[in-house]
């Protein structure tokens, strides 16, 4: 059985699977979660699978990995129901396509006709709104008197090592430098699993680094005790990359971020209110 467990998490497209077959879902990072998934689906050999966006959470390179794997199971006659919002996915994948809003099927047919010749305006709106189909955005002026030339957030030699089953440990980020200038954006791009999240909670005090430091507007941030680090956390938020499991599910979305802007400074309930309705639209 571990042979055959190992086997199906290779072929999902999971790096050393014999390490991650003994790990808990909390110690892998999204996308190595939804791998796991997808193993979990083909290892009893179902004659149907429904792949429910199975490659949402994947970089392209481990994307082709498991689409490669979703059609060898359609070439051996394994029927696929792939719902997806991702055309080139679709495309990529499916015989037929049924377009969906609403509730309602709008549109549906052999997939290159779909595709080639989309006869509703929703369907259209799709095919259009495929990266590379429009004109690129102009990027913004810089922010007038913001940008002094020193950094808002930067990380120097940052390293951070987790225990691996069994014994021993693992380097999840190895001598990191970065930089974010105000009015900057800086992205970090990396298969699932090379460290992407562990850096961004290091960057925002989530997480100790076990070597480095990282500095906010100048000055000391993962180096300070939480007591200090506490009256600056609202210089500083995250995006999740999984907001369900980022959300209290006792709390309504109405009163998530009500504590949000509690937080963000004092003012009337009535006011919150009105504000979380504003954020919301």
């Amino acid at each position: 059985v571990p042979g055959r467990v190992n086997a199906l998490l290779a072929d999902a497209g999971v790096p050393e699977p014999e390490v991650r077959a003994r790990q808990y879902p909390h110690q892998l990072s999204g996308g190595l979660r939804q791998r796991a998934l997808i193993a979990s689906a083909t290892a009893g050999g179902p004659r149907v699978i429904v792949a429910d966006e199975p490659t949402t959470a994947l970089d392209v390179t481990v994307q082709a990995r498991v689409l490669e794997l979703l059609r060898e199971l359609k070439e051996s006659g394994t029927a696929l129901l792939l719902i997806s919002h991702d055309l080139a996915v679709v495309a990529q994948l499916a015989d037929r396509i049924a377009v969906m809003t609403d509730g309602r099927v709008v549109e549906s047919g052999p997939a290159a006709d779909v595709l080639r010749s989309p006869g509703h305006p929703y369907t259209r709106t799709l095919i259009a709104s495929v990266p590379g189909r429009r004109p690129p955005v102009p990027a913004p002026p810089d922010p007038a008197g913001e940008d002094d030339g020193r950094p808002l957030l930067s990380g120097t030699g940052l390293v951070k090592r987790y225990a691996s089953p069994g014994g021993g440990t693992r380097t999840a980020v190895s001598r990191v430098d970065f930089t974010v200038a105000p009015g900057e954006t800086l992205g970090v791009v990396g298969e699932s699993g090379s460290g992407k999240s562990t850096l961004a909670a290091m960057a925002m005090g989530l997480l100790a680094p076990d070597e480095g430091e990282v500095l906010l507007a100048g000055g000391p941030w993962s180096a300070l005790d939480e007591r200090r680090r506490r009256p600056l956390r609202r210089d500083i938020q995250l995006v999740h990359q999984d907001p369900l499991g980022s959300f209290d599910p006792r709390f309504t979305v109405r009163r998530i971020l009500d504590e949000a802007l509690s937080v963000a400074g004092p003012a009337r309930a009535a006011h919150r209110r009105e504000r979380a309705a504003e954020l919301l639209d």
